[in-house]
């Protein structure tokens, strides 16, 4: 489990490979420029519901991940997030898997 944000695994895979002057630079006031372009999709799941209210403000994984992206220079960056996969979760995560699979094709199909 990873508590509002993204799997360790996947941090220590960007701080790995996202290079200073390869990936991006620094501009003479300290602020990163991107060197990459291109785009990203960002397909995420929550134990619980962060989509809306207070708790919107505490799932850290997108905000991290469209973070991360416009340090590189991604600026068509989209994201697909499934809430509610948790222990309280109404539906199936079978379910829950066929409900959003269409959503998640089209937005590629579309990207």
């Amino acid at each position: 489990m990873w508590n509002l944000t993204i799997p360790s695994t996947l941090k220590a895979y960007l701080d790995t490979i996202i290079i200073p002057n390869i990936m991006f630079r620094y501009d003479d006031q300290g602020r990163s420029q991107g060197l990459c372009g291109g785009k990203m999709i960002y397909i995420g799941a929550r134990g619980g519901d962060y989509s809306q209210g207070l708790q919107a403000k505490f799932a850290f994984d997108d905000q991290y991940m469209r973070g991360i992206c416009n340090m590189i220079g991604i600026d068509d960056y989209q994201s697909y997030v499934v809430n509610g996969v948790g222990g309280y979760r109404r539906h199936s995560v079978t379910d829950l898997f066929e409900m959003n699979k269409m959503d998640i094709e089209s937005m590629i199909t579309a990207f």
